[in-house]
């Protein structure tokens, strides 16, 4: 078990300003197994004339918030206090046979395991792109191999052919291009992983969080921390299994998950309109994670 405290600001600047403005957060997270909220807070500047607090479709908390007054900036500053103990390497799913896991994936009726087993608007399959799976990773998928084992050759995949790069990408970015040019972020890598897997008929989604920021090993970074960080889960007939392909590691509790959906689409941290006169506009993003029991 793993207590995190995180520290998450996210800064609009409008000039020379706007009338008003309108988000969707998705900044606190959920209890789960393996995951407890100890406590949240956010702070929101200038004060929202309008806070509303709901639950989406696949269950994470989601605030929706107005703020109906010209203003400079908005600020949205999230601190949560999380026990995080996943235990992802112990699932005895890991040593079914993949095909098994598909067919578990296919046989039940829950929306969210039938809703990430189909393309969305940031995974896109394409026939090119599965002919490409099928040519760099058919035989991670030989018939008979167990769960574990595909999705270590998945992971070493991306170890293996890909960089890490925060300048060759963008929110938009297809994953036919990340594919192509064999660089992105976490983001580009679980959205890529994502097709990989529902190319082959798993259900798998895409999950947001948080990484802590220093590894156990040297106190090194992991790649994609001081960042909102992303993996993908895939869904193995009883719960959902979590891999990092930006650091070629089954998920643990290095990992604070903040929501869950079928692609960054669903669980943006913060979407939304600005309403008034032309203006430019700057983001500026600071995350920190740290172990604090």
């Amino acid at each position: 078990m793993q207590r995190y405290r995180v520290n998450h600001t996210t800064t609009y600047t409008y000039l020379p300003g706007v009338r008003l403005s309108h988000a969707v957060l998705h900044l606190r997270p959920a209890d789960f197994v393996g995951q407890h909220i100890n406590a949240t807070t956010l702070v929101i500047d200038p004060a929202p004339d309008t806070l509303l607090e709901s639950v989406d479709v696949f269950g994470n908390p989601t605030t929706w918030v107005s703020i109906e007054r010209p203003h400079t900036i908005s600020q949205y500053t999230s601190t949560l206090d999380i026990t995080v103990g996943l235990t992802t390497e112990a699932d005895p799913a890991l040593l079914l046979p993949w095909e098994a896991v598909v067919s578990a994936a296919t046989s039940g009726d829950r929306l969210d395991v039938r809703w990430t087993r189909q393309g969305s608007p940031y995974v896109v399959l394409d026939a090119q792109i599965m002919l490409q799976f099928e040519h760099e990773l058919g035989a991670a998928f030989t018939p008979g191999r167990v769960l574990f084992d595909v999705l270590k050759d998945v992971l070493a995949w991306f170890a293996q052919s890909f960089r890490f790069d925060p300048t060759s990408t963008e929110v938009s970015t297809p994953i036919a291009e990340v594919l192509q040019s064999r660089a992105g972020v976490c983001q580009d890598f679980a959205h890529l992983a994502i097709a990989i897997f529902r190319a082959r008929g798993f259900a798998a989604r895409y999950t947001s969080g948080y990484l802590k920021t220093l590894s156990d090993a040297g106190g090194e970074h992991l790649v994609g921390a001081d960042a909102s960080h992303a993996w993908v889960s895939v869904w193995s007939g009883n719960s959902w299994i979590d891999i990092d392909p930006t650091n070629n590691i089954l998920v643990a509790d290095q990992h604070v998950r903040l929501a869950v959906g079928r692609d960054y689409s669903d669980v943006a941290p913060i979407k939304g309109v600005t309403i008034g006169p032309p203006h430019s506009e700057t983001l500026s993003i600071s995350v920190d994670t740290q172990l604090v029991g």
